[in-house]
């Protein structure tokens, strides 16, 4: 499998380092074009179409016969900074800084009582999308908005502030053809630039990225103003420019027709590995035993052993067929409504009466990782902590709070629980991976259902009442060991 993000990252390199399309000696050398746009922004000032605090921090980077770099200020002051530059350029480029070649500004602050049903289109970080602007969800405002605070045709919309630190920088370019002015929130900025496309691409490289992520504690999550006008960009030559876009505009197509491509062999492989369950937790994908000893045996066995464990807070409940092959529950007078047809030696019971969850143990004075819901997925590094309810590893816990509240997790390691985690138990003779199984065929069913408004729950009323049929033992072990190969069959398969 192609990494397709790094891939990404590899070409935008390439293309700011000047290695990405050749350099033409004939073309005119960056320096120049850098001259030509300062003289035009002082007559911009001179028309009173900008400020002289636009112009003010403009600035001239070049290199000395010692071959450091170093900047030239308006008032005349010249610095080395070298210890900025982080690699060297090839003849015809420059490097500049975002001021002298645009303009930025901060968007729109609004009160909460001024979002109406009519008014002013604000863009927010939500209206940036895979790099294009999305119109989808909107947000109007009635009140006063500056003039620059509007934005326009090609500037580029960042998002500047984020609860997420991965999201900020990212940004699109305003290119929809609008009947109505639009303006952008105070979390956002806008970049305004003739540049624009080259400029677009040099914000998603890895160097700008490192820029951000090099901020200080004082500016989590935030890209400043002058974070931003103060940001060092490799500049080609005009002519190059286009050429660079050009290549990057085809080389990012073919990147994101990978990217689909993928997209639909996953899914394609998903909607196997949905199938592949389905015919398993419904005995169609492992032939039956009949030797095996029946399931309602087995239920049998494990009511009695809940039964002698809770003792008087036990309530027993088991489903059977009645003799007009209907089935009922011991304590429901209707009809219960079964979701398909039982092989032989086969039973349905509530998910409750044979799995059940439980905090961990807790115990205090042993150095052990912190297990939450990223470190599991091996998205980031277990922090480590002294005290809290611990699991042990190959125990199955579950999400109980958030967005994928009812997904089952193997733990990979003796440590302490987090708190959006239960254990999952299940009863002596249940495979705890056929548990995993059922519970991964449902998943959509409980992430539709979740309760709770701010922070979404697991729905554990239909997590207890849900009915799943139970097979016999030898059984069970046969589904998961061909659900295991099949679904190692589709990861390898492509």
């Amino acid at each position: 499998m192609i990494d397709t993000a790094a891939l990404r990252e590899k070409v935008l390199d390439l293309a700011i380092r000047g290695k990405l399309v050749p350099q033409d000696p004939n073309d005119e050398p960056a320096s120049v074009l850098l001259e030509r746009i300062h003289e035009q922004k002082l007559q911009m000032v001179r028309e009173g179409k900008l400020k002289a605090k636009d112009v003010k921090d403009d600035t001239i980077i070049f290199k000395g016969d010692d071959n450091c770099y170093y900047e030239k200020f308006s008032d005349g002051t010249i610095k080395n900074i070298q210890d900025e530059i982080p690699f060297d350029l090839p003849n015809g480029w420059s490097w500049s800084r975002i001021s002298s070649i645009g303009t930025t500004n901060i968007g729109l602050t609004y009160k909460p009582t001024e979002i109406a049903d009519e008014g002013t289109i604000v863009l927010r970080s939500s209206n940036i999308k895979n790099g294009k602007i999305d119109l989808t969800d909107l947000v109007r405002v009635k009140t006063i908005i500056r003039e620059n605070q509007f934005v326009e045709q090609n500037d580029i919309v960042i998002c500047a502030r984020n609860g997420s630190k991965a999201l900020v920088g990212k940004c699109a370019i305003f290119n929809l053809a609008m009947s109505e002015s639009v303006s952008f929130g105070a979390f956002m900025a806008i970049l305004r630039t003739a540049f624009y496309d080259y400029v677009y691409y040099f914000l998603n490289t890895q160097l700008f990225r490192n820029i951000l992520n090099s901020d200080d504690s004082k500016q989590i999550n935030q890209l400043t103003q002058d974070m931003l006008k103060n940001t060092l960009i490799p500049f080609p030559p005009q002519n190059e420019q286009r050429k660079i876009v050009t290549a990057l505009n085809e080389i990012m197509h073919q990147i994101s027709s990978i990217d689909n491509n993928a997209n639909a062999v996953e899914h394609t492989k998903e909607v196997l590995k949905s199938r592949i369950i389905e015919l398993a937790i419904q005995g169609k994908l492992v032939p039956q035993d009949e030797k095996d000893e029946p399931a309602n045996v087995l239920l049998e066995r494990i009511r009695a052993e809940r039964k002698a464990k809770l003792g008087k807070k036990y309530v027993e409940s088991y489903i059977y067929k009645g003799d007009d092959n209907c089935y009922y529950e011991n304590n429901v007078n209707n009809p219960v409504e079964i979701p398909f047809v039982l092989p032989k030696n086969w039973a349905f019971s509530r998910l409750a009466d044979i799995a059940w969850l439980e905090d961990g143990v807790k115990i205090d004075g042993e150095q052990l990782p912190y297990l939450d819901a990223k470190t599991i997925r091996g998205k980031q590094t277990a922090s480590m902590l002294s005290c809290g309810k611990v699991i042990e590893k190959g125990m199955q816990v579950i999400l109980v709070d958030g967005e994928n509240s009812g997904e089952v997790f193997e733990v990979p390691c003796r440590g302490y629980i987090g708190s959006t985690f239960k254990v999952l138990q299940v009863s002596y003779g249940i495979e705890k991976s056929y548990v995993k199984l059922i519970l991964d065929f449902y998943k959509n069913l409980f992430k539709d259902n979740k309760t709770g408004s701010a922070i979404p729950h697991l729905n554990k009323k239909i997590f207890k009442s849900l009915i799943v049929a139970i097979p016999p033992v030898g059984e069970q072990k046969l589904i998961i060991e061909k659900v295991n190969l099949v679904t190692e069959i589709l990861k390898d398969g492509v």
